[in-house]
């Protein structure tokens, strides 16, 4: 009976119906019981005819016992086995009949006892609510059981699916890379090695098939890069081919295949010293250009109190992952200073006695060197730095790193994307642009925003770091470089998979493991506006496709082929990739950053991105809604979001001794 439990509680909802019919056929059985009762009896009462004689009359044929009987256990026997109903309502039915027969068996044999005590009427009142009482302590002992045995079953279903679910996502997880399917095959050769279950024989054809598939492997150019069957069973591969720059110099009337030279793309960078390292050398003789030119010792106090005027953002949290960037009625285009100096000095400036006024002279430069681009300006710029502040709070990263780490990881994500004009490096790429020349189509934004973040940086009535030592000050330099050029999006699955192979669990402060945790974490906030509620991601993603959907334009009048993320000829299929987007990059970044967490903020991340992604797929189900948000991401445009903007190339220049 315990076995087939589970399979009567999915019927619990025919509970309240069944016990309506089954009262209904009651109550025609004993209006039955009542005629045959009469008919049967009528010809042995006299001519008066009384309650007691009528009862006693009855007695003398015992057809009364017989039905009474039948109707005090038939409901008792029907809860029982028909319906195991929980408690709460078993409780009423069983209180119901049990004082129903008593009542009846009582006033019967009270009533025909006559003017004399029975002995057997006497014994079968007692043996009546004895029964009575048996059968209301086994009830509960059986059900009792079931709800036990249907917990246990109820438990064991669920972690099997979660079991299948941790599965699914280990398998997806750790199959994206050469180089993690190299990791996965060694694992199970030791795994199959250390199972005494298997014979020798068996263990060893394992092991000899998981290395032919190490060597098989090991043939490829890249281990970092995805295979590229992997990449051509999936629907929407355009995004890898936009995150990995594989769409070079390619024109309209050329039909190459999107994947055929994916592994060139990924091979291994060499570790030789970035263009900003001669730069840097070179900074006492950098040009200013003519916005520098306001940032005088004569207007330091001037500066000082405009900062003081346009810091009234004291809205923002800075410890609450939620907060609104855009989804106000006017834009706080004074939130990137705002964040950066209550960040920098509570981590950094205070405890090493940087003036005021050298914070807030960088800061304001910096600010002033984001253009007003749709997506990647100062406001981008400050949500990315907000989160970054999050997630090292909360993460196992919060008690390991010093104040000038911090103080670097902060001026990184400020800087991030400073300079940004709105293009991505294979426009640069395909355009043959001077940065793209410069620095080798190697992160060519990247290592530009490093450039323009140094300039600034690196001046005296800047340098917050002036006071470190000068390794120090090279660590730090070095730190913010690795950082920013994280954010390169065609290193992101190579970052990913870096992670994952070494598991790290910071226990103790091992610098290589730290910068990677660091790595990690900007990355998870530049893309952050994927993992934040609905309206506040709405309005982000409406800002870069349309600074998407602007650089194709500029691509199509040059003649270049676009990348459907570009094209917005290619519109209606937007939402399907964003849905991809989610699934693909954010989704296993968001889980991978999971094993630092020792809190609850990776998890809400992680149910943002669901819920963005369920809403995502609601509205491409239904087509009134998608067109409707399809329009909406095109309508309502601000002029100057189609503003053309160009490379700061002034910090390049460099003056004449």
């Amino acid at each position: 009976m315990l076995h087939y439990t589970h399979y009567v509680e999915k019927l619990r909802r025919w509970r309240g119906k069944l016990f309506v019919l089954h009262s209904i056929c009651i109550f025609l059985l004993w209006c039955s019981w009542l005629f045959i009762l009469f008919n049967d009896v009528k010809d042995y009462l006299p001519i008066v005819v009384n309650v007691n004689k009528f009862l006693y009359a009855t007695y003398t044929h015992n057809k009364i016992n017989i039905i009474f009987c039948f109707f005090a256990y038939v409901p008792i026997f029907y809860l029982i086995t028909i319906i195991p109903c929980r408690i709460c309502y078993s409780f009423t039915f069983d209180l119901l009949f049990f004082i129903l027969r008593i009542a009846i068996f009582s006033v019967y044999y009270l009533i025909t006892v006559k003017n004399y005590i029975l002995i057997d009427n006497i014994f079968m009142i007692a043996s009546s609510i004895v029964g009575s009482i048996f059968i209301f302590v086994i009830r509960y002992i059986i059900e009792i059981q079931r709800r036990l045995a249907f917990h246990s079953w109820n438990k064991q279903i669920k972690q099997i699916n979660t079991l299948k679910s941790n599965l699914k996502e280990q398998k997806e997880k750790l199959s994206l890379t050469n180089i993690e399917e190299i990791f996965n095959l060694i694992n199970d050769c030791i795994g199959n090695y250390c199972n005494t279950n298997e014979h020798l024989e068996e263990k060893n054809i394992s092991v000899v098939n998981n290395l032919k598939k190490i060597l098989t492997i090991l043939k490829e150019d890249n281990l970092f890069s995805p295979d590229s069957k992997f990449l051509n069973r999936k629907k929407y591969n355009h995004i890898y081919a936009y995150i990995m720059d594989v769409n070079r110099n390619k024109t309209l009337s050329e039909n190459k295949e999107p994947f055929k030279d994916v592994t060139e793309e990924f091979k291994e960078e060499s570790e030789t010293e970035s263009l900003m390292e001669s730069i840097s050398e070179e900074r006492s003789k950098t040009k200013i250009d003519e916005k520098s030119k306001m940032y005088s010792k004569n207007d330091e106090f001037n500066v000082k109190k405009e900062m003081d005027m346009n810091l009234k953002c004291d809205n923002v949290n800075l410890d609450i992952w939620n907060t609104s960037f855009l989804n106000n009625e006017t834009l706080n285009e004074d939130i990137f200073i705002h964040i950066g100096n209550k960040l920098l000095k509570m981590y950094y400036t205070t405890n090493h006695n940087i003036p005021s006024e050298t914070l807030y002279s960088l800061l304001y430069e910096m600010k002033n060197g984001y253009n007003n681009v749709p997506y990647h300006n100062s406001i981008h710029a400050a949500m990315v730095t907000h989160h970054c502040n999050v997630l090292v709070s909360n993460l196992n990263t919060a008690n390991i790193l010093r104040d000038n780490e911090l103080g670097a990881l902060f001026v990184a994500s400020l800087g991030h994307d400073i300079g940004h004009f709105g293009r991505t490096n294979i426009f640069l790429k395909n355009c043959c642009n001077f940065l793209s020349i410069i620095y080798n189509d190697k992160s060519i934004l990247e290592n530009y925003h490093c450039s323009y973040l140094f300039n600034i940086l690196l001046k005296d009535e800047n340098n917050i770091f002036k006071n470190e030592d000068p390794k120090c000050l090279l660590a730090l330099r070095q730190q913010i470089i690795e950082l920013i050029l994280a954010t390169d999006m065609s290193k992101h699955i190579k970052i990913l998979a870096q992670f994952r192979i070494k598991s790290i669990k910071i226990k103790s402060y091992i610098e290589k493991n730290i910068i990677l945790c660091l790595k990690m974490i900007i990355k998870a906030a530049d893309l952050s506006h994927n993992c934040v509620d609905w309206s506040e991601h709405y309005q982000w993603v409406k800002r870069l496709v349309n600074e998407f959907y602007y650089e194709g334009d500029e691509l199509f009048q040059m003649g270049y082929k676009i990348n459907p993320l570009f094209d917005r000829n290619c519109h209606n299929n937007f939402i399907q990739i964003q849905r991809t987007f989610l699934k693909e990059l954010v989704y296993p970044l968001i889980i991978s950053l999971k094993t630092l967490d020792n809190t609850s903020i990776t998890q809400d991340m992680i149910n943002n991105v669901k819920r963005n992604y369920s809403k995502w797929t609601k509205i491409e189900k239904c087509q009134i809604k998608k067109k409707k948000y399809l329009n909406e991401l095109l309508c309502n445009i601000p002029d100057n979001w189609a503003r053309v903007y160009y490379p700061n190339l002034n910090i390049y220049k460099t003056q004449k001794k």
